[in-house]
């Protein structure tokens, strides 16, 4: 017994509050002998101000604010903190095309600089989401778990979100790995550009749909079904408790996600009303809301375990 389920990821929530600092390594290996590293970063951020636009357009009260602060052997700013608009974007985009690359390596510059402007703009929007993005190829591998431990304690104070984009083949992976931990008391998402169908516009868009537009921890609870016997996209529902459950993963906000649900007969334990079944679906929302939706059981009919053992055994 199957049924289909479409989310649009619409909601009733308040508007949209994210502040996002991208964090470029800007020293010479991102432009030399051909490399187009620098030309793909700008062209992910080109592409997140404007999907940013097109939120902060569509919905009322809706404050983003981004930053760009650019390192080599010193940290820059490329573009100080704006909010978006339609005449922000235009010049943020102009700041971020005229930058180039050249010079040394020196990550920590430009984390802790990047750092130390998302918890400005931290204090101006505190109930916004904090986001900050480290992109760069270097291979500098001087960065201390101390000098990384500082800068940790002050983005979990703010409860920032941190992504560290490795670019190139020559990237420390080491390095992102310990600025951005998977474990620990404050933890991050490293992502490898270098692997098979990855690449820096991808990973930057990536960062987006996750950090600021997206739903996550999407989970649909079953009380009244077993585990096992029931599953979402051929992945068997699990133990919760007293309850079942299948974790779902991201919805972007305003994507549509089309589930099938599917039940188990062979597997019941006892008769089961269909059109007494409903399912729970709980989220969290782009602006770290909880929120949940009641979805009931299409199909009207009764399933029950002994006729289907029954049928079973006739057929054999």
């Amino acid at each position: 017994m199957c049924s289909s389920y479409n989310w649009n990821g619409q909601r009733e929530a308040s508007p949209l509050k994210v502040n996002l600092v991208f964090c470029v390594d800007t020293s010479g290996s991102m432009s030399e002998n051909g490399c187009l590293s620098e030309s793909q970063v700008k062209e992910g951020i080109s592409a997140v101000l404007d999907s940013a636009l097109k939120v902060a357009s569509a919905v009322k009260g809706t404050q983003i604010g981004i930053a760009i602060i650019g390192f080599n052997s010193q940290s820059r700013v490329i573009c100080e903190p704006r909010e978006i608009n339609s005449t922000s974007v235009s010049e943020i985009k102009s700041k971020l095309q005229s930058y180039k690359s050249e010079g040394q390596t020196k990550i920590i510059s430009g984390f802790d600089h990047a750092t130390k402007t998302l918890e400005s703009m931290a204090r101006q929007n505190r109930k916004a989401v904090q986001v900050l993005v480290l992109l760069t190829d270097g291979e500098e591998g001087n960065v201390s778990k101390s000098d990384v431990a500082s800068i940790h304690t002050r983005l979990a104070a703010i409860k920032a979100k941190l992504f560290a984009i490795g670019i190139g083949v020559n990237h420390k992976k080491e390095t992102l790995r310990l600025i951005a931990p998977t474990g620990g008391k404050f933890t991050g998402t490293y992502i490898d550009t270098t692997v098979e169908g990855q690449s820096i516009v991808k990973a930057i868009s990536t960062v987006y749909q996750q950090a600021i537009a997206s739903f996550s921890q999407l989970v649909l609870v079953s009380s009244q079904l077993a585990a096992g016997t029931w599953s979402v996209d051929g992945k068997l529902s699990t133990r919760a408790g007293e309850e079942s459950k299948c974790e779902l993963g991201v919805l972007s906000e305003g994507k549509e996600s089309v589930k099938q649900i599917t039940i188990h007969p062979e597997k019941l334990a006892e008769r089961l009303d269909l059109a007494e079944l409903s399912f729970q679906l709980s989220f969290t929302d782009p602006t770290g809301r909880k929120g949940s939706l009641s979805l009931p059981w299409n199909p009207d009919f009764i399933i029950d375990p002994k006729i289907i053992a029954d049928t079973s055994s006739v057929g054999k």
